[in-house]
């Protein structure tokens, strides 16, 4: 135990701490009409001695000096899970530079450790670097029922989980209006470049132009949004992970109820913080009229939007709508898309992707790899695909639901079950889409679908009112509007016999509905 000539010489030395005997030494009475002004970081570090105040930032701020505070470890994160930051925040636009936080075996981590019905506004952090374990976030650690508007964000934030640019995890009603991240962001599972792991509330109007990388459930954006909109935000974020890893966000669906040994699992649960971060949000995770362009990698379920997207097990429909992505997207396995890499139910619809998607793995597609019991709508991809079975210029793989309205333009190859639109599909309505481009693979190459299986007519097998321009070309069982025919029916289709350079439509059999046209009759249509 340490003696009291060295404890006082540590306050004295470093910084002030909590004290209810101590009180804010700069100007102002932490009121909302006469807030505490802060002009230095000794004065940023008092925030700790009132939690519910009202404070504003003065002046710039050089916080160069803080690194050596607290033996090596810098800034103290301010509150915490039971006793968190209540009060409101303005920076003024004034910048903070050179904050240093580095805390590697620490939760919550960030100028705050844990904030709930706060205000945080125009805070801008310059060159900030942050360290820490679980819940790791430059502005905040977590942030419950708070408002984040018109932040900022340049620098470097590091942990193990649920790591973001700006907050680790945000809970409640959090609502984001604004902000920017431009950052390095690194960590293990669900990174983002704005937000770890964001379970409700609201997004909108903000920005991330990052470089994240993690393993699991990376995105541009957000790591994994579990609940609340995302709305009019954008990432020109460079990506990388593993699983799950998108340019905007990289899991996107709802926890439910059971999630929390889930959570707990991926280390969402930080042992003694009361709300679970797999607790059900009301709202689901909607991603509406937003935009990705930066590169994507990683292994499997890679989107150059979002990693994966669905209902999840909360039963909640969840829906992309207005979105588009244009970087490239590189996978290593399965579930590869230009826009999303895997569907688990849910709506995409009036979204695009335009940039090249490739991978050496199955299930690659121009806009969705995976597409399983999700409804495409007016929807289209145009960038060249690349993979090795179930390829497609739109969905590499399409199972169950509507896809409608939608074309692509995609040059597309790869070993078997190739397609013009859909490498290979099992049931689900097909009606009024098209292929153009080109499809070459090895076996079971076509125009609109490499490989079709729609056993049960009745429920939606039938493809109706499609046509293909696709130039095909391939070893075994080719055809201008379908590769292999398993099981299924076509009503009103049609396929051009010289863009398509065959007159053979379905490539093992003659089925009623499918029809060759020339060029000048395709048009005249």
């Amino acid at each position: 135990m340490r003696g009291t000539h060295s404890i006082f010489i540590w306050f004295t030395l470093v910084l002030p701490v909590s004290d209810n005997a101590c009180s804010f030494s700069g100007e102002g009475e932490g009121s909302q009409a006469s807030p505490y002004v802060i002009a230095n970081a000794t004065q940023l570090q008092e925030m700790n001695l009132d939690l519910t105040a009202h404070y504003v930032v003065g002046n710039d701020i050089d916080a160069s000096g803080v690194a050596a505070w607290n033996e090596g470890k810098g800034f103290e994160p301010i509150g915490s899970a039971s006793a968190s930051f209540t009060g409101t925040l303005d920076g003024l636009g004034h910048r903070i530079g050179n904050l240093t936080i580095v805390r590697p075996s620490e939760h919550r981590v960030g100028v705050f450790r844990f904030i709930r019905g706060a205000r945080i506004a125009n805070m801008v952090l310059e060159d900030v670097e942050v360290v820490g374990n679980e819940f790791v976030g430059a502005i905040a650690g977590i942030a419950d029922n708070s408002v984040f508007s018109d932040c900022e964000v340049h620098g470097a934030i590091t942990g193990d989980r649920i790591v973001g640019g700006l907050i680790g995890r945000s809970e409640g009603e959090t609502t984001m209006v604004g902000n920017l991240s431009e950052s390095a962001i690194l960590g293990g599972g669900c990174v983002g470049g704005m937000v770890g792991h964001k379970s409700s509330g609201n997004i909108s109007f903000c920005q991330s132009v990052c470089v994240v990388s993690g393993s699991d459930t990376i995105g541009g954006l957000i790591g994994l949004n579990s609940g609340g909109a995302v709305e009019n935000s954008f990432s020109e974020s460079q990506v990388s992970g593993v699983d799950n890893v998108g340019g905007l966000i990289g899991g996107n669906y709802s926890l439910g109820e059971s999630a929390p040994s889930q959570a707990e699992k991926n280390g969402l649960d930080d042992g003694d913080h009361v709300q679970k971060s797999g607790a059900k949000s009301a709202l689901p995770p909607n991603v509406l009229d937003c935009h990705a362009t930066g590169s994507v990698s990683g292994e499997g379920n890679v989107g150059g939007l979002v990693g994966v997207h669905g209902s999840g097990v909360g039963g909640l429909t969840t829906t992309i709508k207005n979105c588009y992505s244009t970087g490239e997207v590189l996978g290593r396995q399965s579930a590869v898309g230009g826009l999303v890499g895997k569907t688990l139910g849910g709506h995409i619809l009036d979204s695009s992707a335009t940039g090249e998607v490739s991978s050496p793995g199955n299930r690659v597609g121009g806009l969705v790899g995976e597409n399983n019991c999700n409804s495409v709508k007016r929807s289209y991809a145009s960038g060249r695909v690349s993979g090795s079975d179930e390829v497609g210029g739109l969905i590499g793989r399409h199972e169950g639901m509507t896809l409608t309205t939608s074309f692509s333009s995609s040059d597309v190859a790869g070993r078997s079950a190739i397609g013009g639109l859909v490498g290979y599909r099992f049931q689900g309505g097909l009606t009024n889409c098209y292929g153009s481009g080109s499809a070459a693979g090895g076996s079971l190459v076509g125009g609109l679908i490499g490989h079709n299986y729609a056993p049960e007519v009745e429920t939606g097998g039938i493809v109706r009112n499609c046509y293909s321009t696709t130039l095909v070309s391939g070893g075994f069982s080719v055809g201008g509007f379908v590769g292999m025919n398993s099981a299924g029916g076509f009503s009103n289709c049609y396929w051009d016999m010289e863009t398509s350079s065959t007159s053979t439509g379905v490539g093992n059999q003659t089925p009623a509905g499918v029809i060759g046209e020339t060029t000048d009759r395709m048009y005249r249509m």
